[in-house]
């Protein structure tokens, strides 16, 4: 989910009495600003958004016979852990 919804998430399971990361992990997508100060921080996934808006746009900038047939990129992203993701809790095994 996005780092917003992961906010949003986050939020709901304090209310619900479920302790992140110790019940449960909790993960966002986009690592925006402010999930560095939340409590614990969101473990996320950051991608190169500068970069892909210069890829984009010179995408979009080339002539048809430059073009070519391609019109898949792929692009990396980085996972980063913070407090929101723990192991598994003890005791608890699903197969």
């Amino acid at each position: 989910m996005t780092d917003v919804m992961a906010v949003g998430a986050l939020a709901a399971l304090r209310e619900a009495g479920v302790r992140v990361p110790e019940d449960m992990s909790l993960a966002g997508f986009d690592d925006i600003p402010v999930v560095r100060e939340l409590s614990p921080p969101l473990s996320t996934v950051a991608l190169p958004l500068t970069e892909m808006g210069e890829r984009v746009i010179a995408r979009a900038l080339r002539t048809p016979a430059e073009a070519g047939r391609s019109r898949v990129v792929r692009i990396d992203g980085e996972v980063v852990l913070r407090g929101s993701t723990g192991p598994p809790p003890h005791g608890r095994h699903h197969g």
